[in-house]
């Protein structure tokens, strides 16, 4: 199974805020939907609980131990108390490519185990709670780019690197 890491970071590896982005680039987020439709999705609760609503065409896997959210297979939601749990479940059933969605402690877990990493690294710097792990690049082999138009409200740098 490839495990995809998609993030959006600032340039000090941030991610947001009071669970919130920390900047709206629509062009980002339309780049974001390209990426993963009709891929499943893995995200802890708290990313989960920031989407607008339901992703359409992903399933979603949500990685809790609260209570607070419950497996609704109408909805594509299944809830998991483990991330490794999570993986295993998802290889015996076949699953080809899971993108990890956030937050911070997903990415961390998730990490070492990925095989593909989407990094787009917004034009921003501020101040913020939750942020992306330290990533050592020379484990992994750059195989694409791509920047922001120049009327985006915030330019940013998408990259794509598989593992060596």
């Amino acid at each position: 199974m490839n495990i995809h890491i998609i993030a959006a970071i600032g340039k000090n590896r941030e991610l947001g805020k009071d669970n919130k982005l920390l900047w709206k680039s629509k062009s980002d987020l339309q780049n974001f939907k390209n990426i993963t439709n009709c891929h499943p999705l893995i995200m802890g609760r708290k990313t989960f609980e920031s989407l607008p609503g339901i992703l359409p065409n992903r399933p979603h896997f949500v990685i809790t131990k609260s209570n607070s959210i419950t497996t609704n297979l109408e909805s594509g939601v299944i809830v998991y108390s483990d991330v490794d749990i999570a993986i295993k479940s998802l290889k015996l059933h076949g699953c080809n490519d899971l993108f990890v969605i956030g937050g911070g402690e997903i990415y961390k877990q998730l990490l070492p185990h990925a095989t593909h990493l989407h990094i787009t690294r917004m034009d921003w710097t501020g101040d913020a709670d939750t942020y992306f792990p330290d990533v050592d690049y020379s484990m992994w082999n750059l195989i694409g780019t791509k920047v922001s138009n120049p009327d985006d409200t915030i330019s940013w740098e998408y990259t794509e690197y598989i593992k060596n």
